[in-house]
């Protein structure tokens, strides 16, 4: 194998029933109606090194699909890392076995986006507030003291204060126990979620730099995961292509960057991984929290040696 991704978006399942408003599918080409076969999994995943980051969600819910359970035991034979992002929506039956001793999944992120039912709620469509944070709890008791899988909270910038962030990070470090949370852009299709409160850091592409590669569920493979044109920038198919190949062709068409197209016309760049501080709460409370950044999301844990999530091959399970 002659190439070494960052990670691989699969997207598993089109399907997605939360209808979140701040969700990119309001932006992007479809379709969102199709599930990948195991056929098509099994051409995904063949000579990937083991160890390689998979992220099983893009435009659908991957626990939409019917052989999730099955998918999630051929990563573990497969010696593949799972990272799991969720909406709180469809994943509570599957609670058990994303925690269970020996999973494949190493990171747990469920969205919240805010306290109130109004940052919440009115964001995330049919999902409800108390649904999806009961839904972290029994995920941190089933885990108990186990330190894997990593279980985390996201926030999502769309306008919110930075009072209420502050609030969002005590509420779920200090006062429940997630293992960080997770600060993120949208990236950036429409202008309805653009954010005062966005983090001035340097920036790269995070596509360029470490080509990551997006299996759509049909098994044809997206430039990246930012482009909005489906039919334009797919660069192979996992049926009759191989991973070489098609990474050459990604290789081709980013050679140009930042002028080519369609880099030159994204503005969805993503902050450089590891710049680290100290987050200061307002209103005289001095509880340290730590801050890394890490690609296009800010961590904040109470860890302060914690470089981040390790997506490299000699990952050790992080320092958590």
């Amino acid at each position: 194998m002659s190439f070494k991704p960052l990670y691989i978006v699969q997207e598993w399942s089109a399907r997605c029933f939360a209808d979140c408003e701040s969700c990119f599918r309001n932006f992007v080409d479809g379709p969102f109606d199709g599930d990948m076969t195991r056929e098509i999994f099994e051409a995904a995943n063949v000579g990937i090194p083991p160890g390689t980051m998979i992220l099983p969600q893009f435009h659908g819910d991957s626990m939409n699909h019917k052989d999730f359970e099955y998918f999630m035991k051929r990563m573990k034979e497969l010696q593949l890392r799972v990272s799991i992002p969720v909406s709180g929506f469809v994943g509570k039956k599957y609670i058990s076995l994303l925690v269970e001793e020996g999973t494949p999944c190493y990171v747990y992120i469920v969205s919240m986006d805010g306290l109130s039912y109004h940052s919440y709620s009115t964001r995330r469509g049919k999902i409800p507030l108390d649904q999806a944070s009961s839904f972290v709890n029994e995920a941190l008791d089933k885990r108990g003291p186990r330190k894997t899988p990593w279980i985390a909270v996201r926030w999502v910038e769309g306008g919110q204060s930075e009072i209420e962030f502050e609030e969002f990070v005590k509420h779920w470090l200090f006062d429940v126990g997630v293992d960080f949370v997770l600060r993120s852009r949208l990236f950036n299709y429409g202008t309805k979620y653009n954010s005062p409160v966005s983090v001035a850091l340097p920036q790269v592409c995070r596509s360029l730099v470490d080509g990551n590669p997006v299996v759509l569920f049909n098994g044809d493979v997206l430039l990246c995961e930012r482009v909005n044109d489906r039919s334009k920038y797919i660069i192979g198919n996992v049926l009759h292509d191989t991973w070489p190949e098609i990474m050459d062709r990604r290789k081709a068409l980013v050679s140009g960057y930042p002028n080519n197209d369609p880099c030159a016309l994204c503005s969805a760049a993503y902050v450089l991984t590891g710049m680290k501080g100290i987050m200061r709460f307002r209103h005289g409370d001095d509880r340290p929290v730590f801050i890394h950044s890490d690609h296009s999301q800010t961590f904040y844990s109470l860890n302060e040696n914690w470089s981040g999530i390790n997506w490299d091959l000699d990952d050790n399970g992080g320092i958590l």
